[in-house]
């Protein structure tokens, strides 16, 4: 027979396992909770991010279209604005815009309506041979240097697509040759001939020797065109050319 000590030992002993197993069910259980809440946070938080960007998608996909729409609004608008008030006669660019180096947005758009259209311009044979002399007269890495280099790419780049003729042209260059004068006379003479003409330029002088020659000639005034006002709406253009929103 065992003794007394000893079955009172086995019975604590045989107690305390069973407060160990159940402490470590108690732990296990709540260890399996704890990973189940944070399941639970884990995939509401997934499904947060999920929702998130899908609002952030479905955001973007009207944002865009939405802007897409607006780039071919305003390409419709300019392009109606520059055949009623650009292109509804005879246009004449004055040296100083083929020559400025901001208004490459304008010349991608005149160029594209031009060839949309199967218009051409004229650019005047004494405009061209300016433009030479202030090239050959100035230094290479000048700034009027290099904006004639500019405006005679830009002449040359119309004259290849076939939007852009230079009459008369000489065989040689006039190296006295100053446009403003033809300008003007080409400005009174152009209603009499039913012309309407449009002068672009940034010359205020030569407006406004345009306006009041025109008027003591009693000539219908010509529609004088400042680029910068659509500088904005000729880069709203070309971003919708780079997109696809304006065939090219």
């Amino acid at each position: 027979m065992s003794r007394p000590d000893e079955s009172n030992a086995d019975i604590g002993t045989a107690i305390a396992g069973m407060f160990i197993f159940a402490a470590i069910v108690e732990l296990l259980r709540t260890i399996g909770t704890l990973l189940a809440i944070a399941f639970l946070a884990f995939l509401g938080y997934m499904v947060y991010i999920g929702v998130l960007y899908a609002y952030k998608g479905v955001c973007m996909l009207v944002e865009y279209a939405t802007r897409k729409r607006r780039l071919a609004r305003n390409a419709a608008w300019l392009r109606e604005r520059l055949m009623q008030d650009v292109l509804k006669g005879r246009l004449i660019i004055d040296s100083n815009i083929w020559m400025n180096e901001k208004y490459d947005a304008f010349f991608v758009v005149l160029e594209q309506v031009l060839v949309d259209t199967g218009r051409k311009i004229e650019l005047y044979g004494p405009q061209f041979d300016e433009i030479c002399n202030i090239k050959h007269r100035t230094n290479f890495n000048s700034a009027k240097g290099r904006r004639s280099r500019l405006a005679l790419s830009r002449i040359e780049h119309f004259q290849k697509r076939r939007i852009l003729s230079i009459r008369p042209i000489r065989i040689d260059r006039n190296r006295f040759a100053y446009a403003d004068p033809l300008i003007l006379r080409l400005l009174v003479c152009a209603p009499k001939n039913n012309m309407p003409t449009c002068l672009i330029t940034d010359d205020r002088e030569l407006r406004i020797r345009a306006r009041e020659i025109c008027r003591r000639a009693r000539s219908a005034e010509p529609t004088l065109f400042e680029v910068h006002d659509l500088l904005p709406h000729c880069r709203l253009f070309v971003e919708a050319l780079s997109e696809g929103v304006v065939p090219q």
